[in-house]
C-alpha cells in the first residue's frame, strides 16, 4: 500500500468516523512495513443476522495491511464475543 497519505500529513489525528478516538502521537511517525495508511471502521456482526451490528471499532490500516489499535502497534479486541457468532465488515473512509 502507498504510504503518500501519511507522509503527506493527510491521515487525521482524530478518527473520521465518529471523531472519539485519537492517534497517540508518536504513530504517524513511523515507516516502512508499519506505517499507518489510513483509518478504517470494523463492524462486529451478528454471523446469523448480517444486519446487527454488535460492536464498532475505528482503528488503523498499516502499508502491510494489518490493522492495529490506535497506538499503532496492539492488535485489536473486541470483549466479551464467542469466537463462533461473528463476521466482520470493514469500512474506508471516502472523503
Amino acid at each position: 500500500m502507498n504510504d503518500g497519505l501519511r507522509s503527506g500529513v493527510y491521515i487525521p489525528k482524530l478518527d473520521p468516523y465518529s471523531r472519539t478516538d485519537t492517534i497517540a502521537s508518536n504513530v504517524l511517525t513511523v515507516k516502512g512495513s508499519n506505517a499507518i495508511v489510513d483509518w478504517i471502521k470494523i463492524e462486529l456482526r451478528d454471523k446469523n443476522s448480517s444486519t446487527t451490528i454488535l460492536q464498532t471499532r475505528n482503528v488503523l490500516l498499516q502499508c502491510n495491511g494489518s490493522i492495529v489499535d490506535t497506538d499503532g502497534v496492539s492488535p485489536v479486541f473486541f470483549s466479551g464475543m464467542s469466537a463462533d457468532n461473528q463476521q466482520f465488515s470493514l469500512k474506508v473512509n471516502k472523503e
